[in-house]
């Protein structure tokens, strides 16, 4: 994959990965082929109850009644909120399921 203009990438896991502690390795590769010192981490797996792990409402900036009175006139508005890194979080709207992938603040 190669990062867009702004630096950012997201690689999303498509094989389903078994409860438990997983490692990971993150390097980049330059136009001259340099490549970077491995940054190396791990993502804990949980399997049941991911209760209080996830934050989220209406952005601030959707909110066009009260502040955080979670009104809106607003008919595409923005929510956001935070989830353990490498997590997909999903948000559904009256029956419209929305993806937003591998980033800890969504």
């Amino acid at each position: 994959m190669v990062a867009d203009n702004q630096g950012n990438w997201d690689i999303a896991v498509t094989t389903p990965l078994n409860t438990g502690t997983h490692s990971y390795t993150v390097s980049i590769t330059d136009l001259a082929q340099n490549v970077s010192t491995p940054l190396n981490g791990s993502l804990d797996i949980q399997n049941g109850n991911m209760a209080g792990l996830v934050t989220g409402n209406l952005d601030i900036n959707s909110d066009t009644g009260d502040t955080g009175d979670s009104i809106t006139s607003n008919k595409k508005p923005h929510f956001s909120g935070t989830a353990p890194a490498g997590v997909t979080v999903i948000v559904t709207i009256s029956g419209k399921t929305y993806k937003n992938c591998c980033r800890s603040a969504w």
